[in-house]
């Protein structure tokens, strides 16, 4: 393929991105932003519901943030791929590597 090239530092750019957002999105306390919500309606018959969206948002987070830290384990994976192969490449003709 004449004009390819893999961009390997911006693939390791682009996992320290995501896992920086993932270590961000797992701080988020969303029970703990719904757990106080029923003491401003008393009464209420919502605030039995708090419990289950808390629940509910709490495992989707933890769910997007296992995606994401897979996300980055695979673009890790990529780049260390791509720089091996770039590497023996460039060895099988003198060349210094990848990196």
């Amino acid at each position: 393929m004449n004009g390819y090239q893999a961009e390997i530092g911006a693939l390791r750019t682009a996992a320290v991105a995501v896992r920086k957002a993932s270590e961000q999105v797992s701080a988020v306390d969303l029970v703990g932003a719904v757990r106080g919500a029923g003491a401003g309606m008393p009464g209420s018959r919502c605030v039995q519901s708090f419990d289950a969206v808390g629940k509910t948002w709490h495992s989707a987070l933890t769910g997007w943030v296992r995606q994401a830290d897979d996300y980055a384990d695979a673009l890790n994976s990529a780049a260390d791929d791509y720089s091996a192969n770039e590497d023996a490449a460039s060895a099988a003709f003198g060349g210094t590597g990848a990196d």
